[in-house]
């Protein structure tokens, strides 16, 4: 998605949390893929069709739900703020409103991937690359 990329594997725990994706990336790309695990939760929790910059019926916010879940995975949160760190030490200001715009335009192949993924069927770099071509 965010060009010389490569999913390398994908194995899902039985137990909730207990995934494991390898992959080769750029390094600047690091925070951004340790915050699109996160996200992606939490946005499959978020009301269909309710847009991401108002507040859900109990008045959370999107961002509200990603922080809840990086709060419920605190190796994940670790990870996520160790990424930002090293971003930020390099004077670069990670975005999130960024990343937010860049996830949710490849919403469609996410929600694929994830899929097929719980379904038990694998999932190469060419399937993920053709799923975010036609996402556009």
């Amino acid at each position: 998605m965010r060009g010389e990329s490569r999913l390398t594997a994908v194995a899902l725990g039985a137990v909730h949390g207990q995934g494991l994706t390898n992959h080769r990336s750029k390094p600047a790309d690091s925070g951004f893929i340790a915050w699109a695990g996160p996200w992606a939760e939490a946005r499959f929790g978020w009301p269909e069709g309710l847009p991401l910059d108002v507040e859900d019926e109990d008045g959370t916010t999107f961002p509200d739900h990603v922080i809840g879940v990086l709060l419920a995975q605190p190796d994940d949160a670790e990870i996520v703020r160790q990424h930002w760190q090293e971003i930020r030490s390099f004077g670069i200001e990670p975005s999130d409103e960024i990343w937010l715009r860049e996830m949710e335009a490849v919403l469609p192949a996410v929600r694929t991937v994830a899929a097929r993924l719980l379904r038990g069927e694998p999932v190469t770099h060419a399937d993920v690359v053709e799923l975010l071509e036609k996402a556009g």
